[in-house]
């Protein structure tokens, strides 16, 4: 069952959570839980998978939910979600950030950042 509403939810639910977490001692990792399951309730969201990376070091992976209704398969932090177009306008904005930073140009080719060795 597709759900492309949820799906575009789901970016900005996560993007959300991982701004507001600044440190994740045991008593604010359960309000990030509450408020995932909170968010995910209220939106409709059938599931996401969450992780916090704090100075580099990841101090939260979570997923929550289920990631197919049909067979009720529960996220788990490893679960790849079918994400279509919708990250197209998210990958279209931060370029285009970079760009009015002056940190990439439109016209550099793309061996300026990835060696081709990069995808063997």
């Amino acid at each position: 069952m597709h759900r492309p509403r949820a799906r575009s939810w789901l970016a900005a639910l996560m993007a959300l959570v991982c701004c507001a977490c600044t440190q994740l001692p045991g008593a604010q990792s359960g309000a990030v839980d509450d408020y995932m399951k909170t968010e995910i309730a209220k939106r409709h969201i059938p599931g996401a998978a969450l992780i916090v990376i704090q100075h580099g070091q990841i101090v939260k992976v979570q997923g929550y939910g289920v990631s197919n209704l049909e067979h009720d398969t529960p996220v788990i932090p490893d679960t790849v979600f079918e994400l279509a177009s919708v990250t197209k306008q998210f990958t279209a904005a931060a370029i285009m950030l970079l760009v009015e930073e002056n940190k990439i140009g439109l016209d550099d080719p793309i061996s300026r950042y990835l060696s081709v060795t990069s995808y063997t």
